[in-house]
């Protein structure tokens, strides 16, 4: 059963308690941009764990992989590009959901979590993604939720707020370069969505990756961040 939810996959196991996601990834062991940039900061033990085995055992795209660590949620990688410089591809997409599915029967999850594969920086076309989607887990067991990630999750709406809020002394307290600062104090009541942080000329991921872990560290039941304050 296929479930649309506006939300994203980190919404989907905060707020619906979902216990298994997925996330895109490419096979070089790059985690530098969109959902995958999102999952790395969030659980980076998953990360690392991604990498090594990008490193050791050259996955092929269209394969998928699930961690199975010392963390909440488990989380499914759907190898959906080969570079994370490039494009996904219909075949990998359709490959890795089939073996996704196999690894959701294999493993008797009732629920699951998934995001458009390749719908993002992979360059598919949303409506395309969604009706692979459908036609790979048409006849699955499990409650599958299909994540738009068209709304905030009420954790990232309470980062915004929080980013909104912060002092200046705060950002200071960061180490952020004074010119990033005042761009942030400029630009901050613009920010919809967190991503959005990166949109804001001379803002790159390494002052993304900072604001990020200090904002969800904030957040409670996100013990997998540094607490910086």
């Amino acid at each position: 059963m296929i479930t649309v939810y506006k939300k994203s996959v980190f919404a989907a196991f905060e707020e619906e308690k979902v216990p298994v996601i997925a996330n895109t990834v490419n096979t070089k062991g790059v985690m530098g941009a969109g959902l995958a940039l999102e999952f790395k900061l969030r659980f980076p033990s998953y990360f690392d764990n991604y990498r090594e085995k990008c490193s050791h055992e050259s996955p092929s795209p269209g394969s998928a992989w699930i961690f199975r660590g010392d963390i909440f949620p488990r989380i499914i990688s759907l190898f959906v590009k080969e570079d994370w410089k490039m494009p996904s591809k219909i075949s990998w997409i359709r490959s890795s959901l089939k073996r996704a599915e196999e690894i959701i029967t294999e493993s008797n999850f009732e629920r699951v979590a998934l995001p458009l594969a390749g719908a993002g920086k992979g360059g598919i076309d949303p409506q395309t993604s969604e009706n692979i989607t459908r036609e790979v887990f048409e006849s699955s067991k499990a409650e599958i939720l299909l994540c738009l990630d068209k709304t905030t999750s009420k954790t990232e709406e309470s980062m915004i707020k929080q980013l909104r809020a912060m002092s200046e002394y705060e950002l200071k307290c960061l180490t952020l370069r004074p010119s990033i600062i005042k761009r942030l104090l400029d630009k901050r009541e613009d920010v919809t969505r967190f991503r959005e942080i990166l949109d804001i000329r001379g803002i790159g991921i390494k002052t993304y990756s900072i604001l990020f872990n200090a904002l969800i560290s904030r957040e409670p039941g996100n013990d997998n961040q540094l607490n910086l304050f």
